[in-house]
């Protein structure tokens, strides 16, 4: 009698332990389908941010030539505003020069 009274502790003990294994499976899977979720959203998040960041390559890209072209503008205004000077300098050397001989 003994002997049964022992494996009806065993076989109690044995139907806990599974009852907890089946909750504690409930529990994980519900953590894997809440984790699986979670990668979608970061998949889909990924995307759209590699998507943007294409966008704002192409627009830096852009911005970087314009500035170069406006430097290579400006130094050629620079070249031609020094030119215009040298010019101007000489033209008025020689008005000085045609006044000076008049008088």
């Amino acid at each position: 009698m003994e002997t049964l009274h022992v494996l009806e502790e065993k076989i109690a003990s044995l139907v806990k332990l599974v009852q907890d294994l089946k909750d504690q499976n409930a529990y994980l899977s519900a953590e894997c389908d809440s984790l699986n979720n979670r990668i979608q959203s970061l998949s889909t998040q990924n995307v759209t941010l590699e998507t943007e960041k294409t966008t704002l390559a192409k627009k830096l890209h852009s911005v970087e030539s314009n500035v170069v072209d406006g430097t290579e503008q400006i130094a050629q205004l620079s070249s031609e505003r020094a030119l215009t000077r040298s010019v101007v300098d000489e033209l008025i050397k020689s008005i000085d020069k045609l006044v000076a001989q008049e008088k």
